[in-house]
């Protein structure tokens, strides 16, 4: 698949299936891959377009702090060169920042949003201070287990984590990324991240959007998460439970297909 210049920078895409779009937008420090199995599932009725945001995967990175509406901006022109006039959207943490931003600012662009494990506000202190560290850790080049286990307990639930063997699969696959996060990219992205803010216009969001959460969420609480859907008028929302965390998509791919599909079912 190829490579796509929009904006100042060129943009790694993958595309499948065929009928009604949805577009995939990966979180913080994560590329497209993430989604391969939501992907998948959703492939088979849908033209499904998933992309690695500047600053991570095989697309640009450039060097200067990325905000979320430059993120939201690269998604929308994604769109245009793929003659996408119209769209589901789909994101987590990060990406649910980046699709609030796009649902706001093109709404002409947006049939509906899925906005996952997000907040309107980026609020976390902590998590913040935990970036740094490991931003620390890329630039010296620590072994990849160690970057990957300090983040592990923020992005899963423990009984996701209990299961045999996940530990050590989520490891080899960061092992094994051939294009893994850069110093560059993680700091770039962290700016973008860390000072978001749509607390003064999500409420004039019109799409119709679904809030998904987990009851486990050790980034963005359940409480904050939920919030969204009551600032975004006439917003649904759906809990994961049972100690599910920051990234339902992965703990429990087949009922996420299900929750958006359905969703994305009533909007199209």
């Amino acid at each position: 698949m190829p490579k796509i210049k929009v904006n100042d920078i060129n943009l790694y895409y993958e595309e499948y299936g065929q009928g009604e779009p949805i577009v995939f937008v990966a979180g913080f420090g994560g590329d497209r891959l993430s989604w391969s199995t939501i992907v998948k599932n959703c492939a088979k009725k849908h033209r499904v377009i998933f992309f690695d945001n500047r600053g991570a995967g095989q697309s640009d990175v450039p060097d200067y702090p990325y905000t979320v509406e430059m993120m939201a901006d690269d998604t929308a022109a994604l769109c245009k060169a793929l003659n996408v006039l119209q769209a589901h959207f789909i994101g987590n943490s990060m990406g649910g920042f980046i699709i609030q931003e796009l649902a706001y600012k093109y709404p002409q662009l947006t049939k509906s949003v899925v906005i996952s494990n997000s907040v309107v506000k980026y609020s976390n202190f902590g998590f913040k201070l935990f970036l740094e560290g490991q931003l620390e850790l890329i630039e010296t080049a620590a072994p990849v287990s160690a970057q990957v286990k300090i983040g592990l307990g923020w992005c899963f639930s423990d009984n996701f984590l209990h299961q045999s063997g996940i530990v050590e699969l989520l490891i080899k696959y960061q092992s094994e990324n051939k294009y893994p996060m850069t110093a560059i990219g993680f700091k770039n992205q962290m700016h973008a991240c860390t000072t978001f803010d749509a607390s003064s216009w999500a409420h004039k969001i019109t799409r119709p959007c679904l809030v998904i959460g987990g009851d486990n969420d050790k980034i963005f609480s359940e409480k904050k998460i939920r919030e969204v859907s009551e600032i975004i008028p006439h917003a649904e929302y759906f809990c994961f439970e049972g100690d599910v965390g920051h990234v339902p998509y992965l703990e429990k791919p087949e009922l996420f297909s299900k929750v958006i599909l359905d969703f994305i079912a009533k909007n199209s």
